[in-house]
């Protein structure tokens, strides 16, 4: 169970670190350093906004990765993301890493209520 009280902040924080996390588990740091840096020149997306910007992170992804690549970082860092809130995941077929942050942040303030 999560040990701070939930905020936004801290939720933002924790995907962005998940989502880097992941990407360096699976890819290497050279993929994250270049990813970042290819989000910066060309997006003008910091680290600290990659919350606020999944779609532009994974149309970089798509880019250089092929589909199931993609897919599959989304499902680990989704599941990741849960599991750190004590959330049950649920993989469902036509969610994609957005929906499920979008689920956590609309269910998690109704578990301190």
């Amino acid at each position: 169970m999560l040990q701070v009280p939930y905020s936004s902040e801290n939720f933002n924080e924790e995907v962005q670190f998940v989502l880097y996390d992941t990407i360096r588990r699976l890819l290497g740091q050279e993929v994250v350093d270049s990813l970042y840096r290819l989000l910066r020149d060309r997006y003008d997306v910091t680290p600290e906004e990659i919350p606020y910007r999944l779609e532009t992170v994974f149309h970089v992804l798509v880019d250089v990765l092929d589909e199931p690549g993609v897919q599959t970082i989304e499902m680990i860092a989704s599941k990741r993301i849960f599991e750190m809130f004590g959330l049950n995941f649920v993989y469902l077929d036509d969610f994609r890493l957005q929906d499920y942050v979008k689920q956590a942040k609309e269910v998690l303030p109704t578990l301190w209520t």
